[in-house]
């Protein structure tokens, strides 16, 4: 059994021979700049990124240049969207064809997703406050952006031929949604439904990225027909959601880099519990993939990671 259909029976709920982790999926980034990772300059829509001097990092939006947006009832006149077309698929085309399809699940990654995306068209505050003050036109906004990423997903499924798409959107905190969940159902579910329904409609898988506590959506998440979950932070009772949605939807992710992985001075048996506690409330039934949030971890740190997710996966498949 290979890799990709080990992590298909986990998604699909059905029991893995073992845990997957995320060496089941190769991450592909389409040629639209949604974010440019690792030189400062400005994205598809104008948005100007910073690379800080340090190794390994990567660029942040960086707010303390004018934004591309100043009043959201603007935005007709100042938002721009590309001509995708322009861009060039057809070497995307090429290098797709020479990835792994019959061991690994290809992922194409669609950054900067409806929320955050007005996030950097504006200053966070101003398009918090634009959810609140002028919502049809946040509205209408919000659905002319979900309109160019549709077109980017149909590219994607023709030139790419991704098994998923990765939609990464972050709508939390640490502490809460950024906007009640009344609003964010109002004005950014119907729009990220739309994208869900562009991506099934072209065969492909959602892949729901969004940090923060964001349990309250993820009713929201499985009625839209989102296949996965990640990053599935600590800051969520992930043992509540396995047990009402472990049956609907497959968590990616949850070993906390933030307070555990991450940290210089954890200890072996901080890790060691860790993963065993991860495994033992999310591996049951299958849909579990295994993985940090979201970083890259040490070589050192990594062996004993994956020695441990051995161990503790052995003790419930064997």
């Amino acid at each position: 059994m290979t890799e990709r259909e080990n992590a298909l029976l986990a998604i699909h709920h059905q029991q893995p021979q073992w845990l997957p982790d995320n060496d089941a999926f190769y991450l592909v980034d389409p040629p639209d700049i949604e974010r440019p990772l690792h030189a400062s300059g400005r994205d598809m829509y104008g948005v100007y990124w910073s690379l800080p001097d340090m190794p390994g990092a990567l660029t942040y939006h960086d707010d303390r240049l004018p934004p591309v947006l100043e009043d959201v009832t603007e935005w007709r006149e100042k938002v721009h969207f590309c001509d995708l077309t322009q861009l060039d698929w057809q070497e995307a085309a090429r290098q797709a064809d020479h990835y792994d399809r019959e061991n690994k699940i290809i992922l194409c990654r669609n950054m900067i997703g409806l929320f955050e995306r007005v996030q950097m068209l504006m200053r966070f505050q101003d398009a918090l406050m634009s959810f609140l003050t002028e919502p049809e036109e946040m509205y209408a906004l919000l659905g002319a952006i979900a309109d160019q990423k549709i077109r980017q997903i149909q590219l994607y499924a023709e030139y790419i031929r991704p098994d998923a798409i990765k939609y990464q959107d972050d709508w939390g905190n640490q502490l809460a949604t950024f906007i009640s969940p009344q609003v964010w159902r109002e004005l950014v579910k119907p729009h990220t439904k739309r994208i869900y329904d562009a991506i099934h409609d072209c065969g492909m898988m959602v892949m729901q990225h969004s940090c923060g506590r964001v349990e309250a959506l993820v009713p929201d998440m499985v009625e839209m027909g989102a296949e996965m979950w990640q990053s599935c932070q600590s800051c969520n009772d992930l043992a509540a959601l396995k047990r009402t949605w472990g049956d609907r939807i497959t968590f990616v992710g949850a070993l906390d880099d933030q307070k555990v992985l991450d940290m210089p001075d954890v200890t072996e048996e901080q890790i060691e519990q860790e993963v065993k506690e991860k495994i033992q409330m999310l591996a049951p039934g299958g849909g579990f993939i295994i993985g940090p949030n979201g970083t890259s971890l040490a070589p050192e740190r990594e062996a004993l990671v994956r020695r441990l997710i051995k161990k503790y996966a052995g003790e419930i498949y064997g």
